[in-house]
């Protein structure tokens, strides 16, 4: 999981390790089952999670600046919603969810989205929960 949480895709993976992509996709569904998460980037966020509590996480670039809305699609992200639930939660379209996936990425050099999740939970702990607590309180105004 860390090297999916450091960018790696899938198929990267399996080329380096010397297995299948099917070896690879198993070990990652099972992962899922066994941790309870719905998208690898909620996984990641999960894996993320564990090595920030104990403190073996190092910071491999420099911390992104990232706005708040920005923060609140990977909050949700990290939680394994996809861009059609995150679209409704914050009232915008899934386009726009695209649009600041893809900012964020290009913002904090992150290259899968599973990457920019789990850089984001492991160096931006207190801004995610900031804009988890703005997503709260939104919902509960509507």
């Amino acid at each position: 999981m860390n090297l999916l949480a450091s960018g790696w895709r899938a198929k990267q993976i399996a080329y380096q390790w010397g297995v299948s992509l099917a070896t690879i996709r198993a070990a990652i569904m099972h992962a899922k089952r066994k941790t309870g998460a719905r998208t690898i980037s909620e996984l990641v966020a999960l894996v993320s999670e564990d090595a920030t509590r104990d403190s073996r996480a190092r910071a491999s670039r420099p911390t992104p600046q990232l706005t708040s809305r920005q923060l609140q699609v990977i909050a949700l992200l990290s939680d394994g919603q996809r861009a059609n639930e995150i679209a409704n939660t914050l009232g915008i379209s899934p386009r726009q969810v695209r649009r600041l996936v893809e900012q964020a990425l290009n913002r904090s050099g992150a290259v899968t989205t599973a990457e920019l999740v789990g850089d984001a939970v492991r160096l931006l702990p207190e801004e995610i929960a900031e804009a988890e607590r703005g997503i709260t309180i939104r919902q509960a105004e509507d």
